[in-house]
């Protein structure tokens, strides 16, 4: 099977042959996809850069290299500010226009059309209401997974301070931790948790034991 019909398989849990980092994609962005706001903004903005996205989140860009870090929290004191936050639009044409223009060029054999962004359903949680608040939500209703197991696939999962920092060994070790614990019925996408500088020698590492180990049937980690 090719790299799009195995990426199709892990989706759906319909046993692909191996783990991989992530679905072949085309993607296609909208205004927002890097953060930006309606007034500009965005993680290509210098270091030092403030901005407001199109949620109302804030940001602060500190690092070069590195995306922005969210700084304020519209939703932080809920429930009384849902009442008055103001959603983006899905038809607002300021955030959907450039849509269309970015399918040029799509080879839908090989890939999928994807809608290109940079928050799932964890990172806008956390950036609406704070990750205080969202890990205490997480605690008071410990339900999330077992509702989407079999139901959504995940990507993600290994923890860029463990490839940042090493050694190999623990790169290899958490990668095969990771595989069996959210990936032996499928439905993971085995990849950091975030983009990073990574080191050449711990990132070459990191993929070679997704490669290794990360085949049909998979094994447990080593007692």
């Amino acid at each position: 099977m090719n790299a799009k019909e195995n990426a199709r398989r892990i989706i759906e849990f319909d046993g692909p042959e191996r783990v991989v980092g992530g679905p072949p994609c085309h993607g296609v962005g909208y205004l927002g996809v890097n953060h930006e706001g309606y007034e500009g903004g965005g993680h290509h903005m210098p270091v030092g850069s403030h901005w407001t996205d199109i949620w109302g989140t804030t940001w602060f860009r500190e690092h070069d290299g590195v995306m922005g870090f969210p700084r304020g929290n519209p939703l932080a004191d809920l429930p009384a500010a849902l009442p008055s936050f103001e959603w983006p639009g899905p038809d607002d044409e300021r955030i959907c226009s450039k849509i269309y223009d970015s399918t040029e060029g799509w080879n839908k054999e090989e890939t999928f059309l994807s809608g290109s962004h940079r928050d799932t359903l964890w990172e806008k949680s956390y950036m609406l209401v704070g990750m205080e608040n969202m890990m205490c939500f997480f605690y008071t209703e410990p339900a999330a997974r077992k509702i989407t197991q079999g139901r959504m696939a995940l990507q993600g999962g290994i923890s860029t301070a463990t490839i940042m920092d090493g050694p190999v060994e623990a790169i290899r070790r958490e990668v095969v931790e990771r595989l069996w614990q959210l990936g032996r019925e499928g439905g993971y996408f085995c990849c950091p948790d975030q983009g990073m500088p990574f080191p050449e020698e711990h990132h070459a590492a990191f993929q070679q034991a997704v490669e290794e180990f990360g085949v049909y049937p998979l094994q447990p980690p080593a007692a």
